[in-house]
């Protein structure tokens, strides 16, 4: 780490990662890397008018210096002042990326990438044991965004002329809600997404699951675009989710319907399950044994004889259980949930509050859930999404969100809000 040259390498290889992991797309990257050098060459242009050359100064000798020199200002006197300036800017800077997405971070991140290659080669590269504190940084920053799920920018979806998601983001990475971050989902979180009929909640959960392309607007995944994949390609990929209206499989068992969900990641082929070679009994037997932990999960309610029972046997209560325990099957790391308790009676309602709860705490799931009953809502949510007509009107806790004038106004009209 004292060598500057290593150093250098180090350095300039943790702010690629940096602006790959929060860039996430290669388009983007090329955009801020142009962006970047273009604004180099103004700067330079600009400081070599009006400044004294003796302001100016010599790039380090080391290969990346040198390569940099031609867009990257060298200071010579005044050195020490102006990099201060330098670095204050670039940590404000680094903290308006943070708060900021879409084409407006990419216009914070040039100028703060630029200063903070300035501050580097003028003063942190002659000090190359302070690597290793922003290679720590860069590793936090790291660690911060590959939590991410899921990303939306930008999404839209209309019907003929009707608008139902309006420039809809959702994040599935962090707490931040933003212009641009309108909806934000930490891994083990339960967010609720809460809105009158009509306001897009069930069309966000088709858009995300490949059920519908949107009009504009990226879905990610990882980091990769999910845009146009199947819903089965989806499912694989770690996204399940229920319906508003069950769609389960009424005439075969209760154990069948749980063990189709877990055939999108079989591995045997057609003749092999034909001629029911002994890897195909082999996979069975373990497909056969994931359906009886998934259903274990949900204790006495699809336990014992109920595993051969037909699924149109059960009550409607355990038709959502059997839903949601199908949906575990495809082993996913969000869970999206379409009015779980739609239908129920109290005492089932407060069951089912209780095992949404258990996913999360138990099985570690993220979960997003489309909810009316506002008990259940209150019960289970980490934090609550408030969308009407598509559009993200309250974020926050239970009490936040269902105390917001927008809120009361979306449900109980306008005026409402004034009275309560």
């Amino acid at each position: 780490m004292r060598d500057p040259g290593k150093a250098g390498w180090l350095f300039y290889i943790g702010l690629a990662v940096m602006l790959f992991v929060t860039m996430k797309r290669w388009q983007t990257i090329a955009a801020v890397t142009a962006g970047l050098v273009l604004f180099g060459f103004v700067v330079r242009f600009i400081s070599s008018a009006i400044w004294d050359e003796s302001i100016l100064g010599v790039a380090n000798d080391t290969f990346i210096s040198r390569f940099v020199d031609g867009w990257v200002l060298i200071l010579g006197e005044q050195q020490d002042l102006i990099t201060n300036y330098a670095f204050v800017f670039a940590v404000a800077g680094v903290l308006a990326v943070v708060v900021t997405r879409g084409w407006l971070r990419i216009a914070v991140l040039v100028p703060t990438v630029y200063l903070a290659i300035l501050v580097w080669e003028n003063k942190l590269a002659l000090q190359p044991s302070i690597t290793r504190q922003l290679l720590f940084g860069a590793v936090l920053v790291v660690m911060i965004h590959m939590s991410a799920i899921l990303e939306l920018s930008g999404l839209s979806k209309s019907f003929g002329g009707l608008t139902v998601i309006e420039n809809l983001d959702l994040a599935v990475e962090s707490t931040r809600g933003d212009q641009d971050s309108d909806v934000a989902i930490q891994q083990g979180e339960i967010v609720s997404v809460i809105g009158p009929n009509g306001a897009g909640k069930t069309t966000l959960f088709n858009l995300i699951s490949g059920v519908y392309r949107p009009d504009s607007g990226e879905i990610r995944m990882d980091g990769a675009s999910i845009v146009g994949r199947s819903p089965e390609e989806i499912a694989n990929r770690g996204i399940a989710r229920t319906f508003q209206t069950l769609r389960i499989f009424l005439n075969m068992t209760v154990k069948e319907n749980v063990m189709a969900a877990a055939y999108g990641n079989t591995k045997t082929g057609l003749w092999q399950s034909i001629f029911r070679t002994p890897a195909s009994r082999a996979e069975e037997r373990e497909i056969s044994e994931l359906a009886e932990s998934k259903l274990a999960f949900f204790g006495e309610r699809l336990m014992g004889y109920r595993w051969d029972q037909p699924a149109y046997s059960l009550s409607y209560a355990n038709r959502r259980r059997l839903e949601i325990a199908r949906a575990m099957a495809t082993n996913p790391r969000l869970l999206m949930l379409d009015e779980p308790a739609a239908g129920m009676n109290p005492a089932e309602t407060h069951e089912m509050t209780e095992l949404i709860g258990r996913l999360r705490d138990e099985v570690g799931y993220s979960i997003l859930v489309i909810e009316h009953d506002m008990h259940v809502v209150e019960g289970i949510s980490d934090r609550v999404i408030a969308l009407d007509h598509g559009l993200k009107i309250a974020e926050g806790s239970f009490e936040d969100v269902a105390t917001d004038p927008q809120v009361i106004e979306a449900y109980l009209g306008y005026g409402a809000a004034s009275t309560k």
